[in-house]
This record gives structure tokens, C-alpha cells and sequence, in this order.
């Protein structure tokens, strides 16, 4: 009887160990997924851009869908692993929905910096000057547009041609005087010293108001407040 109770009792202890390695893989599972579904979404999208199923429709809006898709692509830890020539072919496949896209629609601010960012990856200083010039003269003052071209520029900075420098510290000023965009200007003064003097020539000439907004958003950004 004693031996029964024991061989039940092992039993016991099986199946809720057995429960809880479910649990805890089921637990596994369900943090790693948001991960695994942007690898695969990542994937099946380079697979498309491969074989030529991600194509705009007519619309701005169809066009601004697959050149995030794009960019997103771009920007992910998945493609940054690949080897360089398909990093360069896919930047590449960009640049062609990109270029097609601007054709049809000279204005279109977004398909310029898509083009600047494609070029950055092949390393095409030409282009990334001509993207960056076109989407700073079609969207200056569209700030979502201008925080991605400061980071293209910001690659490039000693290769940007006098023309794309002026617009770029254009972008600069038009991110300091908002709020979204102040933050990450303060952010990155705390953190890149490089960044300090660039940065500091352009508040200075900017009204007290957004002086002293900078200077806020500075003292939050160095933990002072």
C-alpha cells in the first residue's frame, strides 16, 4: 500500500512538473512571438520585394504603403545580418519603387528620402545629396519626414553638398521648435558631443520662447529635473 501511495505520489509530481514546463514554454512562446512575427513579417516582405509581388498601385497612399514596407525592411536587425550583395539588391529594389514612385509624383516628399536612404546603404553620395535635396524642397516642413532625413544626413554629414546642408540644418531648426522633435534633438545633445556646437549655432538664433523650450527639454534630457 505504502508503495502505491508512493509510485502515485511520483506520478503526481510528473504531471505537474509536466504542467508547468507546458506553462513555462507556453509563457516562452507568447513573449518570444512579437519577435518571431516581426522576423517572418520582415522576411515574407523581402521575399515579395525579391520576387517583384510588392508593387504600388496608382494612389499616394498605395505608394507611401510599400515604400514603409520598404523602409521598415531596411531598418530591420534582420536585414543588417544579411550579406552585403543582397542587403544592396534588396536597398536597391527600394530605390527602383522609390524612383518610380517620385517619377509619377514629383512632390512626394517621402519617396525623395526613401531614394536618400537606399542610396546610403549602396553607398551613393550622389544620390543620397540629390534624395535628401528633393524631399528637404518637397516636404520642408513636414517634421516626420525631417526626423528621418536628419538621420540619412547625419551618415553622410561630411559628404552633404552646401545646398543639402543648408536644408538639413532647416530641418534641425524645424525639429527644435517642436515639441515631439526637441526632445530627441536635447536627447542626442546630451548623448553626442559632436552634435553640441552644430546644434547650439542653430537654437541661438532661434526666438526666446524656443530658447527656453530647448533649454527645458536639455535639462530633462541630462536628468537635471
Amino acid at each position: 500500500m505504502t508503495e502505491s501511495r508512493s509510485g502515485a505520489g511520483a506520478w503526481v509530481l510528473l504531471a505537474f512538473g509536466g504542467v508547468a514546463l507546458l506553462a513555462g514554454a507556453a509563457s516562452a512562446w507568447l513573449e518570444s512571438r512579437p519577435y518571431f512575427d516581426q522576423v517572418m513579417g520582415v522576411r515574407n516582405t523581402i521575399v515579395a520585394l525579391e520576387e517583384g509581388d510588392l508593387r504600388p498601385g496608382l494612389s499616394h497612399r498605395s505608394a507611401q504603403a510599400v515604400l514603409s514596407d520598404c523602409v521598415g525592411v531596411l531598418g530591420s536587425f534582420y536585414f543588417l545580418t544579411r550579406p552585403t550583395p543582397q542587403r544592396h539588391a534588396l536597398a536597391n529594389t527600394c530605390a527602383a519603387l522609390a524612383s518610380t514612385a517620385a517619377a509619377a509624383m514629383p512632390a512626394f516628399s517621402y519617396a525623395w528620402y526613401v531614394l536618400a536612404a537606399t542610396a546610403d546603404i549602396v553607398g551613393d553620395v550622389p544620390q543620397v545629396n540629390a534624395g535628401l535635396l528633393a524631399s528637404q524642397g518637397t516636404g520642408a516642413n513636414e517634421q516626420w519626414i525631417a526626423e528621418l532625413r536628419v538621420d540619412v544626413a547625419d551618415d553622410r554629414f561630411a559628404e552633404l553638398s552646401p545646398a543639402v546642408l543648408a536644408g538639413h540644418e532647416q530641418d534641425l531648426r524645424l525639429l527644435v521648435t517642436s515639441h515631439r522633435g526637441v526632445e530627441k534633438i536635447a536627447r542626442r545633445y546630451v548623448d553626442e558631443p559632436g552634435f553640441r556646437e552644430r546644434i547650439t549655432r542653430i537654437v541661438e538664433t532661434l526666438p526666446p520662447e524656443a530658447q527656453r523650450l530647448f533649454l527645458s527639454y536639455l535639462q530633462q534630457a541630462a536628468g537635471t529635473t
